[in-house]
């Protein structure tokens, strides 16, 4: 389901004016961190009928993915809100991102509690606190002396990255890098490849399939590949440029480092540095099409 905010006005989809999120309230907390002129949001819920669950009864939990999304700038993911009821517990959590998908704030409410924390890196800072006291009545919280530290906030977003992965395609950054990088070691393992060079451009296979391409150019420029689609890029440095390192996701770039700069995916800089690779990778492998 999908509800679009735009600025101050809400359109709300018919089929969804039975969630229980209070995304008003959520709007409010990220307005303190980020833009909210324009973002979608896509809602989850968990035993919508409020069925009864064994031991604890009724038990429903409601996730709503909000990001802005461009032809340009793709899907940015800027808040995932979380809304559970179980038994006579209610409470939301607001998990907030900027563009690098980094936790940069977190709120916890209930009818009596307001907790919203900046975060930086490890480091918490606490903007508002109503309640902390009687944060232990949620007696479902599995530790709630360590429930607002780094680890455990951090833990649960990630939970949470994972749904949105999962559900709305969004990638979750941490997890995608870690899976390329092992794809990226295996590729530069000592496995038998059949390597094809033409013009100073070398393509390396594996059992017919194309593992990477790389070509020595003004720089040394690697390509790393899957389904005939890169998934990671290396250009090593010149005396102009830096090193320049490209991550994708079903082709699609999701992070880019230029020398020791992470870029924005709303910036123009991480567009035109794709375009480069992309256009590279695209006229290197038409010489190996049908080779």
């Amino acid at each position: 389901m999908k509800v679009v905010f735009i600025s101050a006005a809400i359109l709300l989809l018919s089929s969804c004016l039975f969630s229980q999120i209070d995304s008003r309230r959520g709007y409010e907390y990220l307005s303190e961190f980020t833009d909210t002129g324009m973002l979608y949001t896509d809602i989850s819920c968990k035993n919508y009928d409020n069925d009864p669950v064994s031991v604890v009864g009724n038990h429903r939990v409601e996730k709503a993915f909000h990001y802005s999304s461009s032809y340009r700038y793709g899907d940015v993911l800027k808040m995932i809100s979380v809304y559970t009821s179980i038994a006579a517990i209610n409470y939301s959590e607001f998990f907030i991102y900027n563009e690098f998908q980094e936790l940069v704030g977190y709120a916890y409410t209930t009818e009596n509690t307001e907790i919203v924390l900046k975060i930086d890196h490890a480091e918490i800072k606490v903007l508002r606190e109503n309640g902390r006291e009687i944060i232990s009545d949620n007696y479902f919280l599995n530790e709630p002396e360590t429930f607002l530290d780094y680890s455990s906030l951090k833990e649960r977003s990630d939970k949470q990255l994972e749904y949105c992965d999962a559900l709305i395609g969004i990638p979750f950054f941490e997890k995608e890098t870690l899976i390329i990088r092992e794809k990226y070691k295996n590729a530069n393992s000592d496995l038998p490849f059949r390597v094809v060079e033409i013009n100073n451009v070398a393509a390396c296979y594996l059992d017919d399939k194309l593992i990477k391409i790389i070509a020595k150019d003004e720089v040394t420029k690697e390509f790393y590949v899957e389904n005939d689609k890169p998934y990671f890029a290396f250009y090593s440095g010149d005396s102009e440029n830096p090193e320049l390192r490209v991550y994708l996701r079903s082709f699609y770039p999701y992070k880019i480092l230029f020398g020791k700069e992470s870029l924005s995916c709303e910036t123009e800089k991480f567009w035109e540095l794709y375009d480069r690779i992309n256009g590279d990778f695209n006229n290197y492998i038409e010489l190996f099409t049908n080779k």
